[in-house]
């Protein structure tokens, strides 16, 4: 199976709109989801144009003629049920626990949309033209029975979600659907949301591209991000979906708030600021993609009430200041949980006992409340489009008896500035029309083609259950790299792989000749953790360069690293080393780079990245 997209989501939009899926049966029963699925037949509007069988892209707003999302979403719930069965349950062993589920969620559907990616329309816009392009083609082809393809077919969508093993769909699986080895991910909501989206169109319209990871949050989201960790690579995504919200909660999170004197919703604000900048900011002037947050977090990590809401806080400041997306599971489903705390169909087992890893019910729902945020956004697209088109000519004539001054300027396109202490209404504007006159500089020549893979901007990188899901593979990685090596091992401990020290002193390097690009920047991800043998824990990394045409070479720079704290848990953070830029590493350059255990006898490295910036 293909890895899921939500982007799907606007696809059924377009194919609820095409296919005009008409009925309005209401659920009373478990057995009103057994009535035979609507007829399903192609409807010509009269407002689009028809083109051998196929409607335009322009008509897809006019389909939808007003209606409400959750209109939308109520007429179509029989058809939407039935696509939820997941692929595994042949037989729809859990039917009655989904209709009742479905039962329970659907009145619950527009509690979870909190912010509608307000400055993103115009990606939106090209999400529905994406996804619809495809439809048409899938569509034609199918009724036209062509059975060789002599044009390229348009594109699928790509979505990337990112996410810790909340995410990841650990505590999900149960038979049918537990059938080995990381049956978890094909439990796991972005499974269930391809699924979903793929049998109410009939057709594989999206593509998901998952970079779940357990025991890591937004900061090393950031890293995946930043230099494109993903193996195999990746189109640009269409849309980029953070579901760290769990992990950016965790107690090593708290911890780390309380070792810097901050606050955990402050925290929680800066690595996520980092991430959207990141992402909205990453395009360069090109395609952005859509940035949505989806929070599954609903406590425990911590008891009170008042604690359990750092990551809401944050968030409803960020997405409002940069007027991305949001969807909140957390919210739509907190008044079932708190009014039951030993229900186990949305929370975890056992809660509210020390456990983050909610069962099926969360993963099937989480595809519901991602899908109507879809046809949400779509139909909130649909009417700002009528109104700018039909309604904004219909205002009164003006008068011209006043002298109006003052009117308000157009809305700059760029990212607003950096939320911080330094930012007022004083300098707001200012800071961000420059920021804007910057970024309308930029070479629209220069922008990838939609289907191009992501850049790679690193020498030699790779992250842990990313790049490498088995520490088998990561060998093969590095040994390739690796000059000498006294007391390391590649370890697959708790299901992640990375690059281990086992004994007192031990110490190894890496080798890299002739670079095919510059180098500025050296990160190394590390865990800490807190039983006896990591005490004292600390790695010394020495970065060793041969300029191109010279027979020695020169040190650079020295960085440590330490690997034991007082946290009960194992966590991995980012440790990043810039190079001076008078001794930047250029192309055609060698770099040597050596690691020694100083500190301890144990250390494990989860991620390393030698790039250009």
């Amino acid at each position: 199976m293909g890895f899921m997209n939500r982007n799907a989501i606007f696809g059924l939009i377009a194919g609820f709109a095409l296919s005009n899926i008409i009925f309005s049966t209401q659920i009373t029963t478990i057995d009103d989801f057994d009535q035979p699925a609507p007829t399903i037949y192609a409807a010509t509007s009269p407002h689009g144009t028809e083109t051998n069988g196929t409607i335009e892209v322009s008509s897809i707003c006019d389909h939808l003629n007003g209606l409400s999302t959750f209109k939308i979403w109520n007429e179509h719930i029989h058809t939407i049920f039935q696509a939820s069965r997941h692929s595994n349950d042949d037989n729809y062993a859990w039917h009655d626990f989904t209709a009742m589920l479905m039962k329970e969620i659907t009145p619950r559907l527009p509690q979870s949309v909190k912010y509608l990616a307000s400055r993103q329309q115009d990606e939106i816009g090209n999400i529905l033209d994406v996804v619809f392009q495809r439809y048409q083609y899938v569509k034609h082809h199918q009724s036209s029975n062509i059975t060789t393809n002599t044009i390229q077919p348009p594109r699928k969508l790509h979505i990337l979600v990112a996410g810790g093993s909340v995410t990841r769909g650990m505590n999900c699986p149960e038979y049918p659907i537990d059938d080995g080895t990381h049956a978890h991910i094909f439990c796991a909501w972005p499974r269930r949301l391809k699924n979903l989206i793929n049998n109410l169109f009939g057709e594989e319209i999206v593509e998901i591209h998952e970079a779940t990871i357990g025991g890591m949050n937004t900061n090393i989201g950031t890293l995946m991000y930043e230099y494109a960790l993903f193996r195999p690579k990746i189109p640009h995504p269409d849309i980029v979906i953070n579901a760290f919200s769990t992990n950016d909660m965790h107690v090593a999170s708290q911890k780390e708030a309380e070792e810097n004197n901050v606050t955990l919703h402050d925290l929680i604000t800066d690595m996520n600021q980092r991430f959207i900048r990141l992402v909205l900011g990453s395009s360069k002037g090109c395609r952005t993609p859509l940035l949505l947050y989806y929070d599954d977090y609903i406590g425990n990590e911590q008891k009170e009430i008042v604690a359990t809401k750092a990551f809401t806080g944050a968030l409803d400041l960020l997405a409002s200041y940069y007027g991305i997306g949001y969807i909140s599971f957390a919210d739509a489903v907190k008044h079932i949980v708190y009014g039951d705390a030993n229900e186990d169909w949305l929370s975890p087992n056992g809660w509210p006992e020390r456990q983050i890893h909610p069962g099926r019910g969360m993963h099937i729902s989480s595809a519901w409340f991602i899908l109507y945020y879809f046809l949400d956004i779509t139909t909130n697209y649909c009417d700002v489009k009528a109104f700018h088109s039909k309604h904004v000519h219909d205002i009164p004539n003006l008068k011209h008896d006043m002298n109006l001054t003052r009117q308000p300027l157009v809305e700059p396109k760029s990212q607003p500035p950096p939320l911080d202490n330094s930012l007022s209404l004083d300098n707001i504007s200012s800071i961000w029309r420059l920021s804007d006159e910057q970024s309308n500089n930029s070479d629209p020549s220069r922008c990838p083609n939609s289907s191009d893979l992501m850049e790679d901007p690193c020498v030699f990188a790779w992250m842990s259950e990313i790049s490498y899901a088995h520490s088998a593979r990561l060998k093969r990685y590095m040994n390739r790299r690796i000059r000498a090596n006294r007391g390391w091992d590649f370890v697959d401990d708790n299901r992640k792989p990375g690059f281990g020290a086992s004994k007192p002193n031990a110490s190894f390097s890496i080798e890299l000749r002739d670079i095919d690009k510059q180098v500025k920047a050296i990160n190394i991800v590390s865990m800490k953790s807190y039983d006896a043998k990591w005490r004292g824990s600390k790695v010394e990394m020495q970065v060793f360069v041969q300029k191109r045409g010279e027979s020695t070479e020169d040190s650079v720079g020295t960085i440590s690293i330490e690997g034991f704290h007082e946290k009960k848990t194992s966590e991995s953070y980012p440790n990043r080393f810039v190079l001076p830029s008078e001794q930047s590493i250029q192309r055609g350059d060698n770099l040597r780079i050596e690691f020694n255990l100083v500190g301890g006898s144990t250390f494990k490295i989860t991620g390393m990245m030698i790039c250009d910036h």
